[in-house]
């Protein structure tokens, strides 16, 4: 990791790792590092300051900001509150990254807004909006056990060129080896990520938790439970709606019938390719099932990633279901 560095709440640098078909060459802050949009911004004080202009934009307190690491089920249930929003299963248009914090070119726009915007966000709590904590606007945070998360990452980065232009040939075991125990992770790890949610959830009342379990499991009454979070009244036929539109496979087509992708997005695609150019756009939509990481962990994997949840887990509030429980 390089030593240049900027003054202030965010120290950028520059992060390089390179072994065989694993590179990553990103900036990052701590052992964070940051989505490839990012680098549209430019070096590493330009990059600190639009950090800093993210955590200083305004936000009203009916906005609703959707926080999750990184393949936890942010696409799902970002479209469950639009439709929620709206009060029917209608799918929206635009893609969820035009909504995503780090992604958006013209932070003014979502102030701009009359209505409440639905925000989302891979960012730790400390990176977050200040004004939507301070007044009071809520926050969905989405969950999923760990192990199914890094191997929804592996297929993700594979498919996205976000380990570098050999990355297509980068093995489960190399991934495991030196990026899940690596010295910086995309966000950083996950471990990390929830602990600092933990936290934030006992100063933070307008925090709901969703497991992508218990939302696979049983939808209506997670959706239910969202929508008494929103303080949104909702019938028995719309949450059967939106658990039929919000089904995986629905899902998927719609992200290749109804998606469509706009300016500010096809801008920092195109920065990024430059940057890297090995980046695009994955299909989002892989499997979407529970306890699909025992398809790829070895015995001894198990165990190692075991004896990590074992000591990272410790201070962290939170369950963590690795099976489906139906009642």
């Amino acid at each position: 990791m390089s030593s240049d560095r900027t003054d202030g709440l965010f120290p950028v640098r520059r992060y390089q790792y390179k072994n065989g078909d694993l590179e990553i060459d990103n900036p990052c802050v701590d052992k964070i590092a940051l989505h490839p949009f990012m680098t549209f911004w430019g070096d590493n004080s330009k990059i600190a300051e639009r950090l800093q202009s993210i955590r200083n934009m305004e936000l009203k307190e009916d906005d609703i900001l959707i926080a999750a690491y990184p393949k936890c089920g942010t696409h799902w249930v970002w479209e469950i509150v639009s439709m929620l929003m709206k009060g029917k299963a209608d799918y929206q248009r635009d893609i969820k990254e035009e909504l995503m914090i780090e992604g958006k070119i013209d932070l003014s726009s979502v102030s701009r807004s009359e209505s409440s915007r639905i925000l989302n966000t891979h960012f730790p709590y400390r990176f977050l909006p200040r004004k939507l904590i301070e007044n009071g606007g809520k926050i969905i945070h989405v969950t999923r056990n760990p192990k199914d998360m890094y191997v929804s990452l592996y297929h993700h980065a594979i498919n996205s060129g976000l380990f570098g232009p050999k990355c297509e040939n980068l093995t489960w075991n190399q991934y495991f080896s030196d990026y899940v125990f690596g010295e910086v992770q995309f966000y950083g790890t996950w471990f990390a990520y929830e602990r600092e949610m933990s936290r934030a959830k006992k100063e933070n009342n307008n925090i709901l938790t969703v497991h992508f379990e218990k939302l696979k499991s049983d939808p209506a009454t997670e959706i239910h439970r969202i929508a008494d979070f929103l303080n949104i009244h909702v019938t028995d036929n719309l949450v059967k709606d939106i658990v039929n539109k919000c089904d995986f496979k629905n899902l998927k087509k719609a992200d290749k019938d109804v998606k469509t992708m706009g300016h500010e997005m096809k801008v920092l695609l195109e920065s990024s390719t430059k940057e890297n150019p090995s980046i695009k756009l994955p299909e989002i939509y892989r499997k979407g099932s529970v306890a699909d990481w025992k398809n790829h962990f070895t015995v001894a994997q198990n165990e190692k990633f075991d004896a990590l949840i074992e000591t990272e887990m410790k201070d962290i509030d939170l369950d963590v279901f690795y099976e489906i429980t139906t009642t």
